[in-house]
């Protein structure tokens, strides 16, 4: 899971996020990073995704979230 937002609130700034979840799997709350530029600018945005994504689930896991079967199958 993750959220890409493009000059929503400021033109030229864009951000992309990632949910940080509980062990009971409820999202607690976000981690984002900020970009200068628009995504299609971005050269890298492919790379800054996967490492909020990394990153968010690191915190997730230090608070007990595990990925279970079950949690997957619900998600597709």
């Amino acid at each position: 899971d993750y959220a890409v937002s493009d000059s929503f609130f400021e033109n030229g700034i864009s951000a992309v996020a990632a949910p940080v979840r509980d062990q009971s799997g409820v999202a607690i709350g976000a981690l984002n990073a900020t970009i200068l530029g628009s995504k299609k600018d971005c050269l890298h945005l492919d790379t800054v995704i996967a490492d909020v994504r990394d990153s968010a689930m690191r915190l997730s896991r230090a608070l007990n979230y595990r990925v279970t079967a079950e949690k997957v199958l619900h998600a597709g």
